[in-house]
C-alpha cells in the first residue's frame, strides 16, 4: 500500500532585524526598510566602511528570560536567536515547554560568523588588567573552549531554555529541518540563520578585505549586489527563524499555514570553474 509522503509547511515566523515596532505591527516593513546606517556598536571612526545594518532598539531580556546562560556571557548573535525563536514559536501559537505528545523538536540554525564578539570583551579586559602574555594565551585557549560549548551555534542556547532536542547547523538550516519532517524523524522542528558580525576584528577585517562598501555619504544605496557600480556588500546583523511542521500536525493543532515547502536546491560554485557553475 502506498503511503502518502509527509508534507511540511510553515506554521511560525520570527524575525530580527530593525526595530521591535518594524518587526511586530508589519512583517512587510521588514522587507521595505532601508536597514543600513553608520555604525553606532562600535566606534568605526577610523574604518573606511563605517556603514552597516544594525539592528535597533533590541532589548533580549524581554525573550531570554528562560535562559540558563547569562545576557552578558551570551554572543549577541545567539540573542538574536533566541528572540526570533520566540517570537516564531508564539506566532505558531506552539508552547514548547508543555510539548503534548513530548517528542523532541529538532533545532537548526546556521551561522556564517562565530562569537567573536565574546572573545573580543574578554581579551579588552585582560589587556586591561595587565595580564601577561602567558596568562593572555591560556585565557584564550580558555574562552576558546567556552565558547565552543555556549556560544559557537546559536542553535546550542536555543535549545536550553525550552527543553528540546538540538541537532548539527548548516547553511542549508531549512532544508535540512525539511528533510527532518519528510523522513518521520519530528513533526516539527525549529530553522533558520543568525549572525552579528559588528564588532572591531570582525569590521577592521572586512575593511582590509576591501570585500565592503565605502559608500558611508549614502547608506540607503550602499546594497546593490546586482549594479555595474557596486563597491561592496554590506555587513549586517539580524535572525530569520521559522517553524516548519508535518501538514496533519499542523492541522490537528488548527495551526495558521504560511505556505508549503514543496522543494528545494543547494549547490556551490567548484574553485576555478566557471561563474554560476553550481
Amino acid at each position: 500500500m502506498l503511503v502518502a509522503p509527509r508534507r511540511a509547511v510553515v506554521t511560525g515566523l520570527g524575525f530580527w532585524r530593525r526595530t521591535e515596532s518594524a518587526l511586530q505591527n508589519s512583517r512587510r516593513h521588514l522587507w521595505l526598510a532601508r536597514v543600513v546606517g553608520p555604525i553606532t556598536l562600535i566606534d568605526a571612526s577610523s574604518f573606511s566602511t563605517r556603514i552597516a545594518g544594525e539592528v535597533k532598539h533590541f532589548d533580549p531580556s524581554r525573550y531570554i528570560a528562560l535562559s540558563p546562560i547569562k545576557l552578558k556571557k551570551m554572543a549577541r548573535q545567539t540573542q538574536l536567536a533566541l528572540a526570533a525563536t520566540d517570537l516564531a514559536f508564539k506566532d505558531a501559537g506552539f508552547d514548547p515547554q508543555h510539548n503534548g505528545n513530548g517528542a523532541q523538536i529538532p533545532v537548526v540554525i546556521g551561522v556564517s560568523s562565530s562569537a567573536i564578539d565574546v572573545i573580543e570583551t574578554w581579551q579588552i579586559v585582560c589587556v586591561r588588567k595587565g595580564l601577561p602574555g602567558s596568562a593572555l594565551r591560556r585565557g584564550f585557549l580558555t574562552a576558546a573552549c567556552n565558547r565552543q560549548r555556549n556560544h559557537r551555534e546559536p542553535a546550542v542556547q536555543d535549545a536550553k531554555p525550552y527543553h528540546i532536542h538540538r541537532v548539527p547547523a548548516g547553511l542549508d538550516a531549512i532544508a535540512s529541518a525539511v528533510d527532518l519532517i519528510r523522513s518521520g524523524k519530528a513533526d516539527l522542528a525549529v530553522a533558520g540563520g543568525a549572525d552579528a558580525p559588528i564588532n572591531t576584528l570582525t569590521c577592521a577585517s572586512f575593511c582590509c578585505s576591501g570585500l565592503v562598501s565605502k559608500r558611508n555619504d549614502e547608506p540607503e544605496r550602499a546594497s546593490r549586489p546586482f549594479d555595474r557600480h557596486r563597491d561592496g556588500g554590506i555587513m549586517a546583523e539580524g535572525a530569520g527563524i521559522v517553524v516548519i511542521e508535518e501538514l496533519s500536525h499542523a492541522l490537528a493543532r488548527g495551526a495558521h499555514l504560511y505556505l508549503e515547502i514543496c522543494g528545494y536546491g543547494s549547490s556551490v560554485d567548484a574553485k576555478g570553474a566557471e561563474d554560476a557553475s553550481g
